[in-house]
């Protein structure tokens, strides 16, 4: 039996060893309750000891030295671009890091990175503690203070046009001040400070380009509002004006063009005329009381951050990030998700629709007035991510109810279905290893089971056309069920583990399995193997006939064809099948023959076949087919290893999955579209749903052993069989 832990799936370490004996037997929850949907989310980890990727560990891909991420920008191919202190910059495609290897003499390296910031050309701009660097993808260019007027780069931001402004330090003695902010047109820089401007204050931080072109930015140590630049003059934005709050925290936009700002209150939106307040307490949920009750009926917030669909992500300075969206609410903390720590000083969102969490504590203090002392800035400024916290919410289905069926509301047992079938009067019948037969009738399922408690425990059936159902037993080969009763059919010395069953035109029963594969007739067995014919393998899978009467059997060598009197190989020599491993054997309405292997599908319409090993949308690349039924509109369901369950309905693919149901399992055993209309499904899973599951932090050794880090809920652990109605 195969084991499958879901979360860490890569993780081959003593643990699995240790729990292999539990795990096979707890595979298998069969169950039955309706379903809401929840937000499925996929986490990823980028630290500086190990990334997990697509739900497994990567020792290889890590960020550099003992360093923090301090900002994160995607440029315009979606590359990710991470910025991290000390010298580190590292791209990413969506597999590894990449070090795109800054000379020596450039700032990037030379110094400490603290923004990022991307134009339309795909330059990147990167904010160092000894200035400004472009990058066009081959060449470095740096831009010190001698032209920006300002040291330390700690915010970037593009417009439109490719105009630079960028924010940060002075030095001033033996101390870094506050520097105002510089402009660059594509030829000049200009430097705005109280001295050259009516700007404020020199402090400024969260810069923000609107759909004018303007610049917004956060004004003074979050007391004194925000300011609009539009390129002649600086207007302020605070309790004396139009905001009505001098405590502004953060400033976010979205492609709509409309501003964003995070105050200690609420959220705050301009609508293109006025400035309307979402308050914490009274235009959110009630869920976010609790956070703000804490603080005296507010929220610190480090940084905002807007979908293009108008969903809001705060960054707060102990509470983690909040998703506000109408009146709901999520809050993702330490004690919930792999975020790395509770202070949230970045987030973004990229083409995809994954959210990248930067973590640590943002000063402004620091901002003003940056320490001789590296040690303290470090302390002060950002403090220890050590990495970044990815993850992404799937689109849900919505044209399907489940009903999802586990042991909490049922008698059902433990166990693995690798069939599922109906008989003449509806009746649901699911062969189960741990539970006997459990056939499901006008709602209650009945369970039957062997005289011999050793010899009931069943994964595969055959559906007779005198509606008897012969069923492969683990113990005692064979099985039949007949009214009512399972009783033992003819023992064959030879077969081995039973795989497949069927009738051939003359009625005579065929079984395949690992002992090559078997004809009973007339109270006597005859088996084909490589002792009794020419068969290149004793492995089966399946044996099938045909509406036509043609026997088909699908082995580990090829496909097989009999004849009437021996059986011919058709193998990947003749026909360029995906897989030499032939699993599943059907018959559409429509003729045709429809093959499951190990890495994909193939289909021939009595002359010709086609082979389909790859999906581009969704995208599901040589699936590993367990089962194929069809239901009375056409559609082709397909139950698969590890890509949950696909529909085709002639022209396009549909794919269930842990991602966008919130209901199934990757791993589909077994699939049944039934007369009423549902489609009945098994799947499999590990004992590990019941609980949280708990995600890399430091090391995969140290989050095994000590269960230290956060922790993330999948939804409905125990489901293992399920009806969808479409």
């Amino acid at each position: 039996m195969q084991i499958y832990l879901r979360t860490f799936a890569a993780l081959k370490i003593h643990l699995i060893k240790m729990k292999k004996c539990i795990l096979a037997f707890a595979l298998l929850f069969t169950c039955c309750r309706a379903i809401a949907y929840n937000p499925i989310y996929q986490w990823s980890l980028i630290t500086r000891e190990y990334s997990y990727l697509n739900n497994a560990v990567d020792m290889a891909t890590q960020l550099p030295g003992n360093n923090n991420v301090t900002d994160v920008v995607e440029d315009n191919n979606g590359t990710i671009w991470i910025a991290v202190d000390h010298g580190g910059l590292r791209s990413f495609d969506g597999k590894k890091l990449k070090d795109p290897k800054c000379p020596k003499d450039c700032f990037a390296a030379a110094g400490d990175i603290l923004s990022l910031e991307c134009d339309s050309k795909n330059n990147l701009w990167i904010g160092t503690t000894l200035g400004l660097v472009k990058y066009d993808g081959t060449n470095w260019t740096n831009i010190d203070e001698s032209q920006t007027g300002i040291r330390a780069i700690t915010d970037i931001a593009v417009t439109a046009t490719d105009k630079i402004y960028v924010t940060g330090l002075q030095k001033s003695g033996d101390i870094f001040k506050a520097a105002g902010a510089a402009f660059y047109n594509g030829q000049n820089w200009a430097v705005y400070n109280t001295g050259n401007s009516n700007i404020p204050d020199t402090t400024l931080s969260d810069l923000t380009i609107d759909n004018n072109g303007a610049l917004w930015a956060v004004v003074g140590n979050n007391n004194m509002g925000a300011v609009k630049f539009d390129g002649k003059s600086w207007k302020v934005y605070n309790a004396a004006s139009e905001i009505n709050t001098d405590n502004v925290y953060a400033i976010a936009t979205n492609k709509t063009g409309k501003l964003w700002f995070a105050t200690p209150k609420g959220i705050m939106q301009n609508d293109g005329s006025k400035w309307n307040m979402m308050g914490y307490t009274n235009a959110f949920s009630p869920k976010l009381l609790d956070v703000a009750s804490k603080n005296d009926g507010t929220i610190n917030a480090l940084s905002l951050c807007v979908g293009n669909n108008g969903d809001i992500w705060l960054g707060t300075q102990q509470n983690g990030a909040v998703y506000l969206k109408d009146r709901n609410i999520r809050i993702v903390t330490q004690e919930n998700s792999p975020l790395l720590q509770n202070s949230v000083r970045k987030i973004m969102i990229d083409k995809d629709g994954r959210k990248w969490f930067v973590t640590g504590a943002k000063n402004t203090g620091w901002a003003r007035y940056y320490p001789k002392n590296k040690q303290s800035m470090e302390n002060n400024y950002y403090v220890g991510g050590s990495g970044i916290t990815i993850f992404k919410e799937y689109t849900k289905i919505d044209d399907a109810k489940w009903t999802v069926y586990d042991n909490t509301n049922s008698e059902l047992k433990l166990g693995s279905t690798y069939s599922i079938g109906e008989d003449k009067e509806g009746g649901i019948l699911m062969p189960n290893t741990g539970d006997g037969l459990v056939v499901l009738k006008n709602g209650k399922f009945n369970i039957y089971k062997h005289n011999s408690e050793m010899q009931s425990s069943f994964s595969k059936m055959f559906m007779a056309p005198d509606n008897k159902v012969y069923l492969e037993a683990t113990i005692g080969g064979v099985k039949v069920f007949e009214n009512g009763k399972i009783s033992d059919f003819a023992k064959n010395p030879n077969i081995g583990g039973v795989n497949g069953m069927a009738y051939d035109k003359d009625n005579a029963f065929w079984v395949s399995g690992t002992g090559g594969i078997s004809k009973y007739n007339n109270g006597e067995w005859e088996t084909f193997d490589k002792k009794h014919g020419d068969l290149p393998t004793v492995i089966f899978y399946t044996v099938f006939k045909d509406s036509k009467g043609t026997l088909w059997a699908g082995s580990a060598k090829g496909l097989m064809k009999y004849d009437g009197t021996a059986w011919q190989v058709i193998s990947k020599k003749e026909v360029e099948f995906p897989s030499d491993d032939i699993t599943v054997i059907t018959e559409s309405k429509d003729g045709k023959i429809w093959l499951g292997t190990k890495s994909g599908i193939s289909i021939f319409d009595g002359s010709t076949w086609s082979h389909i090993s790859k999906i581009e949308s969704p995208k599901v690349s040589k699936p590993m087919v367990n089962d194929i039924s069809f239901d009375s509109k056409g559609n082709t369901y397909i139950a698969t290893e590890g890509d949950g369950l696909l529909r085709y309905d002639g022209s396009s693919w549909t794919q269930f999955d842990r991602k966008n149901t919130g209901t199934l399992f990757d791993k589909v055993t077994a699939v049944k579209a039934a007369s009423n209309g549902k489609v009945y499904i098994a799947t499999e899973t590990s004992q590990f749903n019941d609980t949280d599951f708990t995600l890399p932090s430091q090391s995969p050794q140290a989050v095994i052993e000590t269960n230290v880090k956060a922790k993330i809920k999948l939804s409905e652990p125990k489901q293992v069989f399920a009806v969808i109605e479409m």
